[in-house]
């Protein structure tokens, strides 16, 4: 009898036990940030995990650099620190603030003050949450001028202080205003990611370059969506995140190859495929213009200009591909601005400019006479090239010559214009650009209304439609001819759709994935 009864009380207890386990794994299940998996679409079967591919891989090709985050700033060393860490926010493809570490922030005293609030599912490789410390670290660490980082990456002379308000609440005040603090500092790419404080501030920080945490793969701790598993002379090997905070990523694997191509190639790839491989393209974040150096361009000619030049054309006939740009922010951007078209030859006869046998001449009957100086980068003699015969067809007389030292050429002002790529920014830094102070400013652009809408961001309680403004200004009377984007190659082994390339970020993101059936399916 006292066994049947020690029978049943072991069977009620295995099934009170049994129960608890299983509430807290549903307990635990619906806690931490939720996963959004992509959807991959076969015949009848929806599958919503991409292990349809077998183990995909992601892989770039990128030129060889450290994953040091302390080492030289570059672009290319950047999509690394990218992927080992993350930044206070992140930018999306159209230019827009998101969420990164920081869950939300509040811009206070005219832009001189950033409040941020962190995201408490926020964590270390190890498990171990990212603190206000590990943030306040961080940017001492790039705002101290002992430092051992670059020029580029210093914030010496931009930051005033960093306070921790609360276990959650970090604020960074500034020393004068910066509207473009979130996208040019705070967001990944940008170069200042946060670093684990709690295993590098007993760390002298004159040795800090050196630290195993920097430069041992097995020693290394990011916070990333891809840790480095190990590395050769061909590249480094990468594995997935599995319990990354904003959500695990798509591809299990990422590869980096060693490659001398001067930006990354994306390559899906999956040990099934219908071995076809089809050919993106996307806008990169830099672009070709004819800079003006204002004082020698007329105001009529320099708005005329723009619209004579066939964008089009141009880039059908060049190679790489480029695409047609047509003001200096991001297409899709929230701060593009509608232009209305503007016939260039009413503009110009409106002036007293005349066509004469074909040829343009001003008020007092002298010819058009132009000039174009280029780098010798290939690309920009080809470019310049084609627009010199697109104007010359239109009845201007250009002359195109090369320089084997552009920039010096810029900023001694000795050119009329000047045939340049330069980098968008996330945000619109139109005032870094070609505000009268810049340093990028070499045409000497100077404009009343520009100037006063520049201002106007600093006040205004709507940043966008504040920038849109000074966009607008600044297209009203055109600082040079905004031409081409530069356009990427993105290779993909199987048909993708809603692929959508974050020119700001290295991980691009792919909404959903539908994938061609083939012969060999499970």
């Amino acid at each position: 009898m006292k066994k049947g009864q020690t029978v049943q009380q072991n069977v009620r207890r295995t099934a009170i036990l049994a129960g608890f386990v299983i509430s807290l794994v549903t307990l635990l299940a619906g806690c931490g940030p939720k996963v959004s998996l992509p959807h991959v679409r076969l015949p009848h079967v929806r599958l919503p995990h991409p292990r349809i591919f077998y183990r995909p891989e992601m892989i770039l090709g990128v030129p060889r650099c450290s994953l040091n985050p302390l080492s030289s700033h570059t672009k290319n060393r950047n999509w690394f620190i990218s992927l080992m860490y993350d930044s206070l926010v992140k930018i999306q493809p159209d230019g827009e603030v998101i969420p990164d570490i920081a869950n939300s922030w509040s811009i206070r005293n005219h832009y001189t003050t950033y409040v941020f609030h962190l995201n408490p599912h926020a964590k270390w490789w190890n498990g171990r949450p990212i603190s206000v410390h590990d943030v306040a670290w961080s940017y001492w660490l790039y705002a101290n001028p002992q430092a051992p980082i670059s020029n580029a990456k210093s914030l010496t002379s931009l930051i005033r202080g960093i306070h921790i308000i609360n276990a959650g609440t970090v604020e960074i005040q500034l020393k004068y205003p910066d509207p473009a603090f979130l996208s040019n500092v705070a967001a990944s790419g940008s170069g200042h990611p946060i670093l684990p404080a709690f295993m590098l501030y007993h760390v002298p920080i004159k040795n800090l370059p050196f630290s195993p945490i920097f430069n041992k793969i097995p020693d290394m701790m990011g916070s990333g969506p891809y840790r480095p598993f190990s590395a050769n002379a061909q590249g480094v090997k990468w594995v997935a995140n599995p319990h990354y905070f904003l959500g695990a990523p798509k591809s299990h694997v990422l590869i980096t190859t060693w490659t001398n191509s001067p930006a990354p190639d994306i390559n899906w790839t999956s040990e099934k495929t219908d071995g076809k491989s089809h050919v993106l393209t996307y806008s990169g974040p830099s672009y070709y213009m004819l800079l003006y150096n204002s004082p020698k361009i007329p105001s009529a000619v320099g708005t005329a200009l723009p619209e004579m030049i066939n964008r089009l054309a141009l880039a059908r006939s060049e190679a790489p591909s480029f695409t047609p740009a047509y003001q200096p922010v991001i297409p899709g951007s929230p701060y593009t601005v509608v232009q209305p078209f503007q016939n260039p030859r009413a503009i110009l006869h409106d002036a007293g400019y005349k066509q004469i046998h074909h040829t343009w001449v001003d008020p007092h009957g002298h010819k058009i006479d132009l000039g174009v100086v280029t780098g010798s980068d290939p690309s920009a003699v080809r470019l310049a090239s084609a627009i010199h015969r697109q104007l010359t067809a239109a009845g201007w007389n250009i002359r195109v010559t090369t320089s084997h030292n552009l920039l010096h050429t810029e900023e001694t002002h000795a050119f009329t214009m000047a045939l340049v790529e330069r980098r968008v920014r996330p945000y619109p830094l139109l005032v870094q650009e070609y505000g009268p102070r810049s340093r990028h400013n070499y045409g000497e652009y100077d404009s009343l209304p520009f100037r006063q809408s520049l201002q106007n961001i600093l006040t205004s309680p709507n940043p966008t439609t504040a920038t849109k403004e000074a966009l607008t200004a600044l297209l009203q009377s055109p600082p040079g001819a905004f031409l081409l984007w530069r356009a990427h190659h993105i290779f993909i082994t199987s048909h993708v759709h809603g692929f959508r390339v974050n020119p700001f970020d290295p991980l691009s993101s792919v909404q959903n994935w539908s994938v061609t059936p083939s012969t060999r399916q499970s």
